[in-house]
């Protein structure tokens, strides 16, 4: 089990093993045919057992997104370097420091200041074993540090850092921070890499908004 400190430095913790098969049988169906995250699984109500792990780390966490992402030979992908900087609100209000506003599948989207960034976890909950042969996220140890890091030079950004394929099993929970800089490389196997993620945040937003999934 990962520690606070390395948290700080490397910008992600891992906790292998964390979710047990029973738990592990009840997420791999929070995935819809569509590939989307059943927003009333209990993977995303008050107190999962995973998150109540996590909080003895970082009190006060709650989910505030949750997103399914399923990788095989029919449906795969690429994504360089990046970080993840939107987050779903409840509804569009126009906020100052809140731009980059988007809907998607009826739910509002836009860019928070970094204060907002800094209080939330990205937490990737691992429903099977996946390798770099299934494309395993690669992230950029320690790049979080940096702060916001403009599209163009992520990859530059990147290259100064240690870089970690982000290898799992089943049932591993990888926490990282929201500004660390990762990158998703395409599956060369045809064995399914599904893996839920989802948001974490200590606070509300500044009002009037709030987020999708109010804490």
């Amino acid at each position: 089990m990962g520690n606070r400190t390395e948290f700080e430095q490397t910008g992600r913790t891992w906790f292998r093993g964390l979710l047990r098969s029973d738990v592990l049988g009840y997420l791999r169906q929070a995935q819809t045919e569509n590939g989307r995250l059943n927003a009333a699984h209990p993977v995303l109500q008050a107190d999962p057992p995973w998150l109540v792990a996590l909080r003895e780390h970082w009190p006060g966490m709650r989910q505030v997104r949750g997103v399914a992402f399923s990788k095989d030979a029919e449906d795969n992908w690429a994504v360089p370097w990046h970080q993840d900087r939107i987050i779903a609100v409840l509804e569009r209000r126009e906020t100052q420091g809140f731009d980059a506003w988007s809907c998607k599948d009826g739910v509002w989207h836009c860019a928070p200041p970094v204060s907002v960034l800094e209080h939330m976890l990205f937490v990737r909950l691992h429903l099977d074993d996946c390798s770099a042969q299934e494309g395993a996220m690669e992230i950029a140890l320690g790049s979080h540090l940096a702060g916001i890091i403009a599209t163009s030079d992520a990859a530059a950004v990147a290259e100064t850092c240690e870089t970690e394929v982000t290898e799992a099993r089943a049932g591993d929970v990888l926490v990282m921070h929201m500004l660390l800089l990762h990158r998703s490389t395409p599956s060369r196997s045809g064995a399914p890499r599904r893996v839920l993620r989802v948001d974490l945040a200590d606070r509300a937003l500044p009002a009037p908004l709030e987020w999708a999934l109010p804490i």
